[in-house]
C-alpha cells in the first residue's frame, strides 16, 4: 500500500494514514497501523507508550535472533512470543514426535507445570550469564506475571 499520493500538478502529498501514524510518533505513540492489519485483526503487542513497543521489538528481536544465530535457549521468554499459545502448541508437537515409537497423539500430551526458583530478574527476558539446565523433554519459560495472587514459594501454591 503507498502512503504517498502524486497529485495532477506533480507534486506529493501524504494520505491521511500517514500523516496519523506521523502525528502519532510525535506524540510518542505507537501508530495503530503498526498494531493493527487492514481488517482490524491485531498483528502487535499492544502497549501504552511508543519506547515500551520499541523496547519490546528490540527484545523480541534479541530472542528470536540469538535462537536463530546461536542455538537453542534452555528458557523461553513465554511473554516475547507474538503467539505464545503457537509456542506452547508446537513444544506439544515437538514432544510428541520423540514419542513416535509409542504412537503418542497430539491430543494425549498434556501440560505439566513446575515452579523453579527465581532466577530471571527483569522484563526483558534476558537470559544472558544466568546457568539455566536445559529439559530433557518440553521447555522452560519465564516472563510470566500474576494478577490478583502471588506465589507462595516454600509450599509451593498460590496465595490471594
Amino acid at each position: 500500500m503507498n502512503d504517498m499520493v502524486l497529485a495532477i500538478d506533480g507534486s506529493i502529498s501524504m494520505t491521511p494514514e500517514l500523516v496519523d501514524c506521523i502525528n502519532a510518533i510525535s506524540d510518542f505513540r505507537v501508530p495503530k497501523k503498526w498494531q493493527f492489519d487492514p481488517t482490524g485483526v491485531e498483528i502487535s503487542w499492544l502497549t501504552p507508550g511508543l519506547a515500551s513497543w520499541l523496547k519490546g521489538l528490540v527484545d523480541r528481536h534479541h530472542q528470536l535472533n540469538n535462537w536463530l544465530t546461536k542455538e537453542r535457549p534452555p528458557s523461553f521468554w513465554l511473554t516475547g512470543f507474538f503467539n505464545p499459545q503457537g509456542f506452547l502448541t508446537a513444544m506439544k508437537q515437538e514432544v510428541t514426535r520423540c514419542h513416535k515409537a509409542e504412537q503418542w497423539s497430539l491430543d494425549e500430551v498434556d501440560y505439566k507445570t513446575d515452579v523453579l526458583k527465581d532466577i530471571i530478574p527483569g522484563d526483558d527476558g534476558r537470559i544472558e550469564g544466568k546457568q539455566i539446565n536445559p529439559m530433557n523433554e518440553g521447555v522452560l519459560i519465564h516472563g510470566l506475571y500474576l494478577e490478583g495472587a502471588q506465589w507462595h514459594k516454600n509450599d509451593k501454591r498460590f496465595e490471594e
